[in-house]
């Protein structure tokens, strides 16, 4: 619904003005109508209300996104405060709106869990280097599809006028849900490139980076680990096949215990079925690159 505001209350104002002297002036002057005609009055009018609808959405989104940047930089917090993490993670994506907009599904299903008791500048930070990550690798894999479709079509005698039906759609799901009683774990999957066995054993390590020189700087993951384990007694791990994805576990503390890990917090356990791919599709067990506390 749009709201009142001085400038649309003067063009809605105009606007009925214009359309008194319509009904009032059954004949108006030749010059009028010839210039009504120049600057086509019909669409004008029509058209100027669904700019001011844009401007008013425009204006909402960048108050929107301002306030997101508000909380994202909030990193100097002295304590921990209860964190809606379904709000944290709607911030982080938008705050990368304009990557989302290239034709990429982002599926979020979020459980019944509670506030958690953390640094909310530091989880968005996470939350953020984890999204884009999932969005390097999904727009990656479709570079690399695409590319891969265009070789086939030159090769295949077929005709080619024939439109075949992408062979990848980039999709990211974000899941929430409790770990146990005292725990929930957000769980973020992408459905891109996935991580060489070889690197995933590095994954956390400060400057490591599976991007191209002058990419990546290698300290996303490793601020993140020092994030969740260090200040808030988490733990992060994750799960990876080559051509499938990959999927990042964090677990936190419903309550929140200054410096120390909590031992008795485990990692997300491997599951049976993951959120990559398919629903429904047995996997093989998730050897997770889990991190050591």
């Amino acid at each position: 619904m749009p709201i009142s505001t001085p400038a649309r209350n003067y063009v809605e104002d105009i606007l009925d003005l214009l359309k008194t002297y319509e009904t009032e002036i059954a004949n108006p002057p030749a010059a009028v109508l010839a210039k009504g005609e120049e600057i086509d009055i019909d669409f004008l009018k029509e058209d100027l209300i669904k700019i001011l609808d844009s401007m008013q959405v425009g204006a909402e989104r960048a108050k929107a996104i301002i306030l997101s940047l508000k909380d994202f930089s909030r990193l100097d917090e002295a304590a921990p405060h209860p964190v809606d993490l379904h709000a944290c993670i709607d911030s982080s994506l938008l705050i990368l709106n304009s990557r989302l907009k290239q034709g990429i599904e982002v599926v979020c299903n979020y459980g019944n869990i509670p506030t958690v008791e953390g640094y909310m500048g530091l989880l968005y930070q996470v939350f953020v280097n984890l999204l884009n990550n999932a969005l390097d690798a999904v727009e990656e894999k479709a570079k690399m599809e695409k590319t891969r479709s265009k070789e086939a079509k030159k090769q295949s005698a077929s005709d080619s006028s024939k439109q075949e039906a992408p062979s990848f759609s980039p999709r990211i799901v974000i899941a929430t849900e409790y770990l146990d009683d005292d725990s929930v774990v957000v769980r973020i999957s992408d459905n891109g490139m996935g991580i060489a066995p070889e690197s995933q054993e590095k994954m956390f390590e400060t400057f490591f980076t599976t991007k191209p020189r002058g990419v990546g700087t290698g300290l996303g993951l490793a601020i993140g680990r020092e994030i969740i384990v260090k200040k808030h007694g988490g733990t992060i791990n994750f799960w990876s096949e080559v051509g499938r994805g990959t999927e990042f576990s964090i677990a936190l503390r419903i309550k929140h215990e200054d410096s120390m890990p909590n031992p008795l917090l485990k990692p997300p356990i491997a599951r049976e079925y993951n959120s990559l791919g398919n629903e429904n599709v047995p996997t093989k067990p998730e050897k997770r690159g889990t991190v050591k506390t």
